[in-house]
């Protein structure tokens, strides 16, 4: 697609949801640029580093450029960086609940972006699908839907912060719910979602030769995944969804926080 201004966006976005899970209000970011020659999409690359952190309210407060010739091929080149954030104590600094997850708590889901990068550019080097083409009956290319950065989420998750007493966040990332809740999870817990609830998450379907596949012809898809859990009490939940949506995002619960089944999983969908 040759388009190298967004994925900053997205480096900054991915680091700042990271943190705000503890609560902590992003105050500076670095970066890492490595490739073969900075010249050309290095500035472009920049530049979205530097409009995801105006988007986050965080200083980029510098980083590195290493040009390494012999080690990157001229098409090639990695990015990496961090966000620090501040946390204050005293009574009214913002943070998670100390009494913890409880049963009957309500986790609710936020925002959505793609997950498992290596899976779809997998699926599309072997389907039909064009990247310049637009899919699903609307104006969006799929390059440009793949492209779409990560959603900042700095202004909704503190608003709800200052609010409600939020018991608890998971940051969902390649790993999946499965993996990122438990994280955050008492160990005698779990979180039940609903899969109703679960289906408000949009497929993107890739156009494909058929082929069998368990006696059927399927065209491959990849999920939207929800971006970020919140859970707080079953009485702050209007609250915090109202919070929520003021902010202009999507949310809505899609299940609670029930006793774990001996050692069974912590994320179970009924």
């Amino acid at each position: 697609m040759k388009k190298h201004d967004t994925v900053g966006i997205d480096l900054v976005a991915m680091s700042v949801n990271d943190i705000l899970v503890c609560g902590a209000e992003p105050i500076f970011f670095l970066d890492y640029f490595a490739c073969a020659s900075s010249r050309g999409r290095g500035r472009d690359v920049v530049k979205g580093i530097a409009e995801g952190c105006e988007q986050a309210g965080c200083a980029l407060i510098g980083g590195e450029t290493a040009e390494m010739p012999g080690m990157y091929d001229p098409n090639e080149y990695d990015l990496a960086g961090f966000a620090v954030g501040l946390v204050e104590k005293g009574p009214h600094h913002r943070r998670l609940e100390d009494r913890g997850r409880r049963c009957g708590d309500r986790p609710r889901l936020e925002r959505r972006a793609l997950e498992r990068l290596p899976l779809i550019r997998k699926v599309i080097a072997t389907s039909t699908s064009d990247l310049y083409g637009t899919y699903n009956g609307g104006t969006q290319t799929l390059g440009e839907a793949l492209l779409e950065p990560t959603a900042h989420l700095r202004e909704p998750v503190l608003a709800v912060l200052d609010e409600v007493k939020v018991k608890g966040m998971a940051h969902i990332t390649a790993a999946g719910s499965a993996e990122n809740i438990p994280r955050v999870l008492p160990e005698k817990t779990c979180a039940r979602a609903r899969r109703a609830e679960l289906a408000h998450a949009e497929d993107l379907r890739l156009d494909q030769a058929p082929r069998p596949h368990r006696g059927r012809r399927d065209a491959p898809h990849v999920q939207l995944r929800h971006r970020m859990v919140l859970w707080w009490a079953k009485s702050n939940a209007k609250a915090a969804l109202d919070v929520l949506a003021a902010s202009g995002v999507d949310a809505w619960q899609i299940g609670a926080i029930a006793e774990r089944e001996g050692s069974g999983p912590q994320v179970v969908v009924v």
